[in-house]
């Protein structure tokens, strides 16, 4: 199955469909899962038409998919590996299937979108000479975030850190970069006074120690585990990527592992860690699994791990649709 995937030809993209729906359906019987609220500057969201659960579920699918076939596209432009292949946009299917909580549609659903446009613009800056526009955006978008998610402060230096790791200092760059994130928050703040809306402080609350809070579903804690030693293993397999003679492809794996350390920190920022917070490291988490499964130099161990998670993934859904 592994290797009918590492291709973008007409099969490979009707079975991506077929076995998307099938890792789908299982989430229309669990229906809707609490999730905590995200606050911002005027109070908290968390789930979106919570009262009509099957339609919360399509709409969280038909983002999923949405954002599955344009980091698919995203993963191909970064020039993370040569082939063209369907395999990035599975693992960002599997790894938004491992939890019912990614498939609500949620402010995380949107998060992800903004994440994956922040992405967008952050390859681009890296084929560009004159970038203070992008520059601008990646501010711009990085302070909405900050408005969706008060947590995501913690997450802008690392902004700074991305730019300096793609491109050489440029003041003129870095200063449209300050003026990107002031808009959002001048917006805000423009919109709060012009319709005297109470803006809440006490949201911004941080958490000065790491806090996890482990899920209380055994299945979630097993699929938890799973997760994480195949992103063990995706490191140490990449490793000698950094050695790599593409410089492009150097920077734009700098930039993915510098976002995922931020990333780390927003999650760890919040008191209120639960499993949909994790939801916001499916762009680099997805993209070191799938160069895991493209370097695999023995066909029969990449196709054995594959199909490990496929397998765990559909029984643990099952296992949660049928309680």
């Amino acid at each position: 199955m592994l290797s009918f995937f590492k291709s973008q030809q007409p099969p490979a993209i009707l079975a991506f469909f077929a076995l998307f729906i099938l890792l789908k359906i299982p989430f229309f019987i669990i229906g809707v899962v609490p999730v905590f609220p995200v606050t911002n500057l005027w109070n908290s969201c968390d789930v979106i038409f919570p009262m009509i659960s099957w339609w919360n579920v399509l709409l969280a699918q038909l983002c999923l998919f949405a954002q599955a076939i344009w980091f698919n596209y995203l993963f191909h432009k970064s020039d993370y590996h040569e082939s063209s292949t369907m395999l990035p946009a599975l693992y960002f299917t599997l790894l938004s299937s491992c939890f019912s909580a990614f498939n609500v549609f949620s402010i995380y659903t949107i998060v992800v979108f903004i994440l994956l446009m922040l992405h967008q613009t952050f390859i681009t800056i890296t084929v560009k000479e004159s970038t203070r526009l992008e520059c601008f955006n990646v501010g711009a978008l990085g302070g909405l975030l900050c408005l969706i998610d008060v947590h995501f402060i913690v997450f802008i230096p690392f902004l700074f850190l991305i730019l300096l790791v793609l491109k050489p200092f440029r003041f003129n760059e870095y200063l449209m970069l300050i003026f990107g994130i002031l808009f959002p928050v001048y917006m805000a703040l423009s919109y709060s006074y012009l319709t005297d809306t109470f803006l809440n402080i006490a949201n911004f609350n941080f958490s000065i120690l790491p806090q996890i809070i482990l899920p209380k579903s055994k299945i979630d804690i097993a699929m938890l585990i799973i997760v994480i030693l195949y992103l063990f293993f995706s490191l140490i397999s990449i490793r000698d990527i950094f050695y790599s003679i593409g410089f492009r492809r150097r920077k734009n794996l700098y930039m993915l592992f510098v976002s995922f350390i931020g990333f780390l920190f927003v999650i760890i920022s919040n008191k209120l860690n639960d499993l949909a917070a994790i939801s916001v490291l499916l762009i680099p988490m997805s993209c070191l699994l799938a160069l895991l499964m493209l370097r695999i130099r023995k066909k029969r161990i990449g196709e054995i791990l594959n199909a490990i998670f496929v397998i765990v993934i559909i029984v643990t859904n099952i296992i949660r649709a049928v309680n």
